[in-house]
């Protein structure tokens, strides 16, 4: 449903700083006698929706500054997009009341093709506040943060729906003065403080069946395997007479190595057949399974 080949550093709904809408009664395109301006807004504390007198004055006006600066840094091989001090659509209502509203401030940097091959991607924040709750009117989705490729069957999500990466739920301004580096062909190895510490990873030069170990095996083995592209998989295992007993794994794959445990407990002794089926290719192994 999102756009292709996307770079989300906060993908939630930020202040647009239009004008205070309003009901183009005449089809005119301007506000003006006749067209409709919603005025009873209720109160900071409790607000009526819908409401298009954000500040509250009975008038209509532009909304918050947005604003949004980018600046190539020849001189240190990146370009920087800031958004800075932005309020939140969430609570932009209550800028300038007692009530206040929260203001972010956060960066993508974009590094020139480095030491393997392509540039790093670094997303920081200053101060972020993920507050969309979804109350009457909103959509109470929260913020996603992360990257997708062109085709839109690739990337990696950092925080979704409240969660990150690694399952674990995001604190209240849990983000705040951190950063997130994406980096081609590596791949993490810690979570250290508020930075992802991640390792170069060789790629495997060919597609393999790396084999399954145990074999023989009682009651489970772990299938490994290598992809020298990104491709579909399927990891299915067979009888003897050829027929299909389970799907190990039906899915994509980044280039890389992968390990799929298979659990026989509910088959008996014997021979059986892995087939791993990818980039156009079948590589087949023989297991026994010996209770």
């Amino acid at each position: 449903m999102g756009p292709p080949a996307m770079l989300a550093v906060f993908m939630d709904d930020l202040d647009d700083n239009g004008k205070e809408p309003f009901g183009d009664e005449n089809e005119n395109h301007i506000y003006d006698s006749g067209d409709v301006f919603i005025t009873d807004c209720g109160t900071p504390e409790n607000p009526s929706y819908p409401c298009h007198d954000y500040n509250q004055d009975g008038e209509r006006k532009e909304g918050e500054p947005f604003n949004v600066f980018k600046f190539q840094d020849i001189a240190n091989h990146r370009f920087i997009v800031q958004w800075d001090e932005l309020s939140n659509a969430e609570d932009d209502e209550n800028c300038g009341t007692s009530s206040g509203c929260v203001k972010e401030t956060f960066q993508m940097i974009i590094y020139e093709d480095g030491e393997f091959g392509q540039g790093n991607i670094v997303f920081q924040y200053k101060e972020i506040y993920d507050i969309d709750d979804g109350r009457v009117g909103k959509n109470g989705n929260l913020s996603t943060i992360g990257i997708e490729s062109p085709d839109q069957t690739l990337g990696f999500q950092y925080l979704f729906r409240g969660s990150l990466w690694d399952g674990a739920t995001l604190v209240e301004e849990g983000l705040n003065e951190t950063a997130i580096q994406f980096s081609a062909n590596q791949e993490i190895i810690a979570n250290s403080g508020s930075y992802l510490e991640t390792k170069f990873v060789e790629q495997p030069s060919s597609f393999q069946l790396i084999g399954a170990y145990p074999n023989p095996f009682n009651p489970t083995t772990t299938v490994q395997y290598s992809l020298s592209e990104f491709s579909w998989i399927n990891l299915i295992v067979y009888n003897i007479k050829g027929q299909k007993l389970t799907t190990l794994y039906n899915g994509t794959n980044i280039p890389g190595e992968y390990s799929v445990v298979w659990n026989a407990s509910n088959y008996a002794s014997g021979v059986y057949f892995i087939s791993l089926k990818a980039q156009g290719s079948t590589i087949t192994q023989k297991v026994l399974l010996l209770k």
